[in-house]
């Protein structure tokens, strides 16, 4: 893909984060394709590129793995739940600095602790899918925003989706990072509170 193409997607990832941000709870369920689509593809960029060199077999790949993804979480609502439980857990640990090293045993805790949020996302569906969304969606906004920023700034070259997603990690971890946090916290709570109607009336 070229950087056009990022930037195009960019503005759609940010639609889309204002309608996980303000009707999450509602649209849930059809959504959750879409989260399982956009891994399926991320999870083959993330570890295909070294290993099969034809673009068109690898894109292959990955549609295919997202079209897997998309209908685990789709038509399997109780994993689509635990699975957004799940990333939900680990975009925290990755956005708010709690970092667990290379250590097998620190990274086996992280698993656990993703776990469980996985189950508390099954068992309290109702807030913490309004929690979720709204996160995702506050996420998706803040960092693709960010994206189109740079590209008209400093004219920024991304060409693959590992570049898209290693971006997002150097937004997430640099001096700035802080400012992001902020804008992405506080349009969550909006977004929740949006969610369940308790915004005042302007």
């Amino acid at each position: 893909m070229s950087s056009i193409q990022f930037l195009v997607l960019a503005f759609l990832l940010i639609g889309v984060g204002v309608i996980f941000c303000i009707s999450g709870k509602k649209l849930f369920k059809p959504l959750l394709s879409l989260i399982g689509f956009a891994f399926g593809v991320m999870l083959m960029q993330s570890f295909l590129p070294g290993i099969v060199d034809n673009k068109t077999t690898l894109l292959i790949i990955c549609v295919i793995a997202g079209i897997f993804f998309a209908f685990l979480t789709t038509f399997i609502y109780s994993f689509g739940v635990f699975f957004a439980g799940f990333v939900s857990v680990l975009i925290f640990f990755n956005s708010y600095g709690t970092s667990f090293g290379a250590n097998e045993w620190n990274i086996f805790i992280k698993l656990l602790v993703c776990i469980a949020g996985g189950f508390f996302a099954y068992f309290f569906q109702k807030v913490v899918i309004s929690i979720i969304t709204a996160f995702l969606g506050s996420y998706l906004i803040t960092l693709n925003s960010w994206f189109i920023f740079d590209y008209f700034k400093s004219n920024k070259s991304i060409t693959t989706f590992s570049q898209y997603y290693d971006y997002f990690n150097q937004v997430i971890m640099n001096s700035e990072s802080s400012i992001a946090l902020i804008i992405i916290t506080i349009l969550a709570v909006a977004g929740i509170l949006a969610q369940w109607k308790l915004l005042p009336k302007i």
